[in-house]
């Protein structure tokens, strides 16, 4: 598949008293007309700042980003401004990402009349009933909605000008299971009929398993490990990785599981370790992690992880 979005060597650094912040340091990643990848892991590892860094919501510090064949992150305002139509964000919170005052349909509204689309109440309401919505709500203000029935609206406003990319960041942590499950159908069915291509940040991994095609397993603002979504549950490579599946529940009370505790805090991305950064808190941890950072390979095709181990990767669930 053609790579609708690449970025290569993105970095991202916050210069503030005391230091420098590496949130996103080195990332290299493709995303495919259609295709899901998700952005996982612990908070504070960086997911939302690439997500921030592709929008040009953040100004990356150097690197790469290429949106259907044009650069966009040396692009100046006036030439990216036609390219943010193309892509979209859901944001987190969908109780802070309304403005309270506004009237849904203005709100939708909004984004069209920014790049000077037909707004009237037939497009506002076919928007609305894409994601499930009646078309008497356009005239309701977000207070009269449940969360979930706010991320809908949410949803409707980023479809509203008809893009290529949709960046959903942290997109149902803040909604209850059965209406998480609610919304990541929603999403699914919208890529399905409308060709958009997701990323996908989340720190819940049973979620991602549903929804992704494709994982990339972030750790202090690099990726460790990325591959295909069956590849990355069923035989993970990194540590890091292994851990993180490990405290996923599983519907089974009978099934066995090893839990992987680690030890520890992330460290600071003011001073991230030498070496593996993740190193310190390794339970397979050696010499050489503590000196030499890993490079990225590919042990089996399209696997790609960053680990000095040589190791035949467990089981799910060993």
């Amino acid at each position: 598949m053609t790579a609708l979005l690449e970025i290569a060597h993105l970095t991202k650094h916050f210069a503030i008293r005391g230091g420098v912040v590496r949130a996103v340091d080195g990332v290299s990643l493709a995303l495919a007309r259609g295709e899901t990848l998700a952005l996982v892991g612990e908070s504070g590892c960086g997911k939302s700042t690439v997500g921030r860094c592709i929008l040009r919501l953040t100004r990356p510090t150097s690197g790469q980003i290429v949106l259907d064949g044009t650069r966009i992150d040396t692009l100046p305002e006036r030439r990216l401004r036609p390219m943010r139509r193309r892509m979209q964000v859901v944001f987190q919170d969908p109780f802070s990402s309304l403005d309270p005052r506004q009237r849904i349909g203005d709100a939708i509204a909004e984004p069209l009349r920014n790049f000077a689309l037909p707004a009237g109440p037939a497009e506002i309401a076919a928007l609305l009933d894409r994601v499930g919505l009646p078309a008497e709500a356009a005239r309701r203000r977000p207070h009269a909605f449940s969360g979930g029935q706010r991320q809908r609206i949410g949803i409707a406003r980023a479809l509203a000008t008809g893009p290529d990319l949709l960046i959903c960041d942290e997109a149902v942590s803040a909604l209850d299971v059965s209406v998480k499950a609610q919304i990541v159908n929603l999403l699914a069915d919208l890529q399905a009929r409308l060709g958009l291509a997701l990323l996908f940040i989340s720190h819940d991994l049973a979620i991602v398993e549903h929804l992704a095609n494709r994982v990339a397993v972030m750790y202090l603002g690099r990726i460790v490990e990325l591959a295909d979504r069956r590849s990355v549950f069923a035989a993970p490579r990194h540590p890091y990785t292994r851990a993180l599946l490990s405290a996923v529940p599983v519907p089974d009370p009978t099934a066995a599981r090893r839990r992987i505790v680690l030890g520890g805090d992330v460290p600071s991305a003011l001073a991230p370790p030498a070496g593996c950064r993740f190193h310190p808190r390794c339970p397979a941890a050696f010499d050489r992690c503590r000196v030499e950072e890993p490079a990225p390979r590919i042990p089996v095709p399209g696997h790609m992880v960053a680990c000095h181990l040589e190791v035949t990767p467990p089981a799910r669930g060993g």
